[in-house]
């Protein structure tokens, strides 16, 4: 399956659990993913980086946990 982080696209596997809905469980990305995407997370700054050859894209994880939790969006 493929997952698009804002302009990047990565395959990534999914195990698919039968379960009830519930948007304040999180997707997990596992260790296969952090490597395709070269993730960099920097606890200390709050930052993760995914990189595509020279293009980084950078998230602040204290930011994006402010955000309300929208159903069908990702942060």
């Amino acid at each position: 399956m493929l997952v698009k982080v804002n302009k990047f696209t990565f395959p990534a596997d999914f195990v698919i659990l039968d379960m009830e809905e519930d948007s304040n469980v999180p997707i997990i990305l596992g260790r296969p993913f952090m490597k395709t995407a070269q993730a960099i997370i920097d606890v200390g700054d709050g930052e993760f980086k995914l990189k595509v050859q020279d293009e980084v894209i950078t998230f602040n994880v204290f930011e994006a946990t402010t955000h309300p939790n929208d159903k069908g969006a990702c942060f």
